[in-house]
Parts: structure tokens; C-alpha cells; sequence
């Protein structure tokens, strides 16, 4: 597979995942809190799952684009909204709008998810330590990381690691 074609993978899942998470209902009819992913195999901790997402062609195509300008860039903590609308020839507002429109989330939020789930499968695939991967991910602030990785997730960095170096 060639690096977009995964990055618009990663997305799908996440963007699936955000509906999912936002859709379910809890028992007592108030929204779910759970990150609507399901675990990696022998894993007790969520992680990307595909889900259903009804897309048209081209907002793939866009987001195809816009997860390579991201995978691209993933190492610059400076790359960020104004930047990633300067490489797709939007406005700011145009990139909001059409990333909201598709994925019901901010821009600045897609770009977290997507440096996130890429901090998860590094954690995963490699032996690298934790402040390596936020560093590689745009993240220079380790305990910010890994307070997002947390809300992403369910549970921090460290405790992620150690349940996939278990697996392995």
C-alpha cells in the first residue's frame, strides 16, 4: 500500500470512529463516552477498527490529500491549520468546513486524531520509547501528549506500551 492509501485508512477509522463514539447511547439514554474502537487483537485497549462510513469520491480524494499533507508534515509541531490550507489552496474557513462537513470534527481536531492514531501504531510496530514517538508525531510537550493520547485512548502511553510489548 502506498502511504496515502493508509493515512486515508487511518482516517476513515477515525472519523468512523468519532460517529460511532458519538452516536452510541448509554443505558440511561445520555451519549457514550467510550472511544467507539475496538481492540487490538489480545489487547485490552481500544485502537483503530473500520468502520461504516458513507463517502463520496471526491471527499475521499480531499481527504486522501489532506492525510498526505499531514503524514508529510507529522514531524513539525509547527504545521497546523494555516499551513495545511496553504498546501491544499483553501482558506482556513474552506478547509473547516469541508473537513467538518466529512468527518464532523474540527480541522485542528483531525490533525490530533490523525498525529495519535500514528503515535499508536509506532507504539505498537516499533520499539521506540514514548517521548521518541510524540516527538516524531508534532508533539513537543510530553506530558501534553500524553494527556491527548490518554482522551484518545483510554489509558496513557506507558500503560499502551507495556500492553503491547505483553501481546508480543
Amino acid at each position: 500500500f502506498s502511504r496515502c492509501a493508509v493515512l486515508l485508512y487511518v482516517l476513515l477509522f477515525a472519523s468512523g470512529s468519532w460517529y460511532v463514539t458519538h452516536r452510541k447511547k448509554k443505558p440511561g439514554g445520555a451519549e457514550s463516552g467510550n472511544s467507539g474502537l475496538t481492540p487490538l487483537k489480545n489487547s485490552n485497549y481500544d485502537f483503530i477498527q473500520p468502520s461504516i462510513v458513507v463517502t463520496e469520491p471526491s471527499d475521499k480524494r480531499f481527504i486522501q490529500k489532506v492525510l498526505c499533507h499531514i503524514e508529510e508534515n507529522i514531524a513539525d509541531s509547527e504545521f497546523g491549520v494555516h499551513e495545511l490550507a496553504d498546501k491544499m489552496c483553501l482558506t482556513r474557513y474552506q478547509l473547516y468546513r469541508r473537513i467538518n462537513n466529512i468527518t464532523h470534527i474540527s480541522i485542528v481536531e483531525f490533525i490530533k486524531v490523525v498525529r495519535l492514531k500514528r503515535a499508536a501504531q509506532l507504539l505498537s510496530q516499533e520499539s521506540e520509547n514514548i517521548s521518541e514517538v510524540a516527538f516524531q508525531v508534532g508533539f513537543n510537550d510530553l506530558s501534553y501528549f500524553s494527556k491527548c493520547f490518554k482522551q484518545q485512548f483510554g489509558v496513557s502511553p506507558a500503560r499502551f506500551l507495556a500492553e503491547q510489548e505483553q501481546v508480543l
